[in-house]
């Protein structure tokens, strides 16, 4: 297949540091899941003590994936993630079946998750400003304003990196104020005799639960704390990455993990958990508890902007993939231009922005969310057992970084990972909403065929 690029101006340059690395991993992994996904997570568990247990596996997989990742990262420190890491371990089919999950599920499919939780929060916002009777409960103009917000973000980045990156980690810096505060009011707050209560609760349907309704759970987990890999697509323009790019991964997944325990811990003990399974509500019912039922509004708005950033981070980061991915000829060649002056894939920035707004479009439930959750665990799992496979069979290779505790932080990765996938796939054909994990398959097997007839023609026009 042909492998050249096609350039008409600068290439990607490294310009990005720590700091900015870490951010991105952070509004990567804090979205639209952590403020959306907790109340159906409760509603399969039914047990406070087992809810809390579901984020600190999720953050423990995110925190063995990141160490495993960052010796591939530091070996490959080039943009685009598992696309990369995939092709120098196993080949061209994997690194574009990876790639083409990434269009389609990985990034845009996210872009569009973080909209619909933010059309949630923002009509009711819009009723206190405007009224009952406003334009934004009217379903064309609301995707028509989301399309906007896509594009207007989507713009910001396409100016340049350095420029799109400032936006980003000020949005960032943002939203960590805004989710330690509630951390720390919460805590504050509440007394010890809520957490507790909380904790020891058990629900009605606490005896129907099983193993498969824990994996259930589990992939809404792991949607949640995605992203724990955002700082290895952003790697070719990230100065001196064999030490900044573990430094990020590290700290952003051990940083998350923790407030996703800590605001997991106030929405429980703030709602109580009988209100709280099965109600998108529960925010902005933390937040009346927590303040005075009039910050319920200010919570709304708040989450309007830890969205924006959301948004933001994929429509930066998935692009790159696409990048590389033209550059190698596995996608049209077009996308891998930096036309003119500009440092910035834009005419990949566009590609995003366009099947994002498409995604709002068709899209509008909450299956979307086990859509993701299940297509996003599968490469991973195959990138960290490429870990292993390259100490197999390059133990000369030089790795500036080396996972901590190997073999045995990859296998918890890869075990912990592949469990929680072989349950959620067995749970598809028992649940009544099987349409998210049966298109997650249907994708990830049609890459494929799409994969060599790509390749034929790839290889016709060379002739």
């Amino acid at each position: 297949m042909q492998c050249t690029a096609i350039s008409d101006g600068m290439a990607l340059q490294r310009q990005l540091g720590f700091i900015t690395g870490a951010l991105v991993v952070v509004a990567s992994m804090v979205g639209s899941g952590v403020f959306y996904l907790p109340q159906i997570i409760l509603g399969l568990t039914q047990n406070g003590w087992v809810f809390m247990l579901t984020f600190l596996v999720g953050g423990l997989i995110a925190i063995t994936g990141s160490l495993s990742y960052a010796e591939m990262a530091t070996m490959f420190p080039d943009d685009g993630g598992e696309y990369q890491y995939l092709k120098k371990t196993f080949g061209f089919l994997p690194a574009f079946l990876t790639g083409w999950i990434s269009l389609l599920v990985g990034f845009t499919a996210s872009i569009t998750g973080s909209a619909l939780v933010l059309k949630m929060y923002f009509v009711p916002l819009m009723d206190q400003m405007l009224g009952a009777e406003n334009i934004f409960h009217n379903a064309l103009f609301m995707k028509f304003f989301l399309a906007c917000i896509i594009i207007t973000l989507g713009t910001l980045h396409i100016i340049g990196v350095k420029f799109g990156s400032s936006v980003q980690n000020a949005l960032t810096v943002i939203k960590m104020t805004i989710v330690i505060s509630f951390i720390l009011a919460g805590l504050y707050v509440l007394k010890g005799a809520d957490f507790s209560q909380a904790l020891s609760w058990v629900g009605p349907k606490a005896e129907t639960s099983g193993l498969l309704i824990y994996s259930a759970a589990l992939i809404n987990v792991m949607y949640i704390y995605s992203g724990w890999n955002g700082a290895t697509y952003i790697g070719g323009e990230m100065k001196d990455p064999q030490k900044n790019l573990p430094r990020a991964l590290l700290s952003a997944a051990v940083l998350t993990t923790v407030l996703y325990l800590l605001l997991n811990l106030v929405f429980i003990a703030a709602v109580t958990p009988e209100k709280m399974a099965g109600n998108p509500g529960f925010g902005g019912m933390t937040a009346a508890r927590l303040f005075s039922p009039g910050v319920s509004t200010l919570y709304g708005a708040f989450i309007v902007v830890i969205l924006l950033s959301s948004i933001s981070v994929q429509l930066m980061i998935g692009p790159r993939v696409y990048f590389k991915m033209a550059e190698d000829g596995v996608l049209f060649r077009f996308l891998s231009t930096v036309p003119g002056k500009s440092s910035s894939p834009v005419y990949a920035i566009i590609t995003q922005i366009a099947l994002s707004i498409f995604y709002v479009l068709v899209f509008d439930d909450d299956e979307l969310f086990s859509y993701m959750g299940f297509a996003l665990s599968v490469f991973p799992i195959l990138t960290v057992i490429g870990v292993m496979y390259l100490r197999r069979t390059q133990p000369n290779a030089v790795r500036p970084f080396k996972v901590p505790g190997y073999p045995v932080v990859p296998a918890i990765f890869i075990l912990l990972s592949s469990a929680m996938l072989a349950l959620s796939l067995a749970n598809a054909f028992t649940s009544e909403k099987k349409f998210g994990y049966i298109m997650a398959l249907v994708v990830v097997l049609g890459g494929i065929p799409i994969y060599y007839v790509w390749k034929k023609l790839a290889a016709s026009q060379k002739a």
